[in-house]
């Protein structure tokens, strides 16, 4: 009896942890601190596994975050735990793969953004993440400052209106709408870490380093603030603090091609060009079509020992692929103006990534053709010809595509 006693006890204990964390959690949210209710519905979920409400926000939180595998898991272990016809958890399904850019889902949503209610925020902020995964601006800056009108406090509204005008290159107001949601969340990690890479992006070295150890504090093996600080340290001339933080780098991961140039740079700040040699060519090793690489070694090469054909090589590699992340980015731009809808866009926006090496990327741009037009030839031969090397049972599938298509415009 005594062994039950204890065993109830143990049980009691536990619920009133997952309550009190999974109270916490909610009461963050309300702070608009999602780091913070994260913990806490981890804490939540560790002594009551089977929490719906505690799956269901963890959810919502992964989904916001952008981890929407994660976010599918909480939901669907949700809907194994309470009725399917919960109005939150319905609309949190619908809201995932928004989030993730399929904009088809949105006729569903119709009812929530209508008029203002309990959940009106949270789907207008899926909207505008899936309008700008899918480059397409134009509709995003009313339903921005409707969020904003809605929820004034939110950071993370902020860091979408700074998210929107850096693609719009509106580097000034984008500075402002982050500097506010640092304001708001001073310690929030992505405020942080955006305002850090604006200040990078404005060459304010010394500005960026405050907002890039905010986020050390609570992620210090953070690889991505390692490599910002240690460029902005070596920018200044603090060549060690930068090579000490990039050899941080390299042990959490030592094929990290951002920080094997990283020293490939400093090493030829301080003339020590056979070392720069090395790590050009280990970075080129690990990734052909680094821009930066081809550049610096072309120009090292010349100093050591003249004009040499490997010299002239990466000349040329480096000055095809300026041209060609130029001519993609103008190509965004028109695309984000222009029409978002039009299938050649898309493609040619996929040519120019595969000859980037930006695979995964080309791929979804020629997928986002036949999206706009089903039967864009162009998109589907770049398809076929692709997986034919890379996967032969989708190379069929698409050439089945293919014929069926041309069959149906023959009739």
């Amino acid at each position: 009896m005594l062994a039950l006693a204890g065993w109830g006890t143990t049980l009691l204990v536990q619920r009133w942890l997952a309550d009190r964390a999974l109270h916490r959690a909610e009461e963050a949210l309300k702070r608009f601190d999602r780091e913070e209710a994260y913990d806490q519905l981890e804490i939540a979920l560790r002594y009551n596994p089977n929490s719906a409400r505690s799956h269901l926000l963890a959810g919502r939180i992964a989904r916001q975050a952008g981890k929407l595998a994660l976010a599918n898991e909480h939901l669907d272990r949700c809907k194994e735990l309470m009725a399917d016809t919960d109005e939150e958890l319905a609309l949190e399904r619908l809201l995932v793969p928004v989030q993730g850019g399929d904009l088809g889902n949105m006729i569903h949503l119709s009812r929530y953004i209508d008029k203002d209610g309990p959940y009106t925020a949270l789907v207008l902020e899926a909207m505008i993440t899936g309008y700008i995964r899918e480059f397409r601006l134009r509709p995003i800056n009313n339903f921005l400052e409707r969020w904003i009108s809605l929820e004034p406090n939110n950071p993370y509204a902020y860091l979408a209106q700074g998210q929107v005008q850096l693609q719009m290159d509106q580097m000034t107001e984008a500075a402002d709408a982050i500097e506010t949601a640092v304001q708001l969340a001073p310690n929030n990690l992505a405020a942080n870490l955006s305002m850090a890479m604006v200040q990078t992006t404005r060459e304010n070295w010394k500005a960026a380093l405050p907002y890039y150890k905010k986020v050390l504090e609570k992620d210090p093996d953070n690889t991505s603030v390692l490599k910002g600080m240690a460029g902005c340290l070596g920018e200044m001339g603090n060549h060690d603090e930068a090579r000490e933080l990039l050899g941080k780098v390299l042990k959490i991961d030592p094929k990290d091609v951002t920080a094997l140039f990283g020293l490939a740079r400093l090493a030829i700040d301080e003339q020590k060009y056979d070392e720069a040699i090395r790590y050009c060519r280990q970075v080129l090793e690990l990734d052909p079509y680094h821009t930066g690489a081809h550049f610096r070694l072309s120009r090292v090469l010349r100093v050591k020992g003249g004009e040499s054909s490997e010299a002239a090589k990466h000349d040329a590699r480096f000055k095809f692929l300026s041209e060609t992340e130029q001519n993609y980015q103008k190509l965004i731009k028109r695309q984000v103006l222009g029409n978002p809808y039009d299938p050649k866009l898309h493609h040619q926006a996929g040519v120019y990534l595969l000859q980037l090496g930006r695979d995964e990327e080309a791929i979804l741009a020629f997928k986002k053709a036949l999206k706009c037009n089903p039967g864009h030839v162009s998109s589907l031969d770049a398809l076929i010809d692709y997986y034919k090397t890379h996967d032969e049972e989708k190379a069929k599938e698409y050439l089945q595509y293919r014929a069926e298509i041309k069959q149906a415009s023959t009739k």
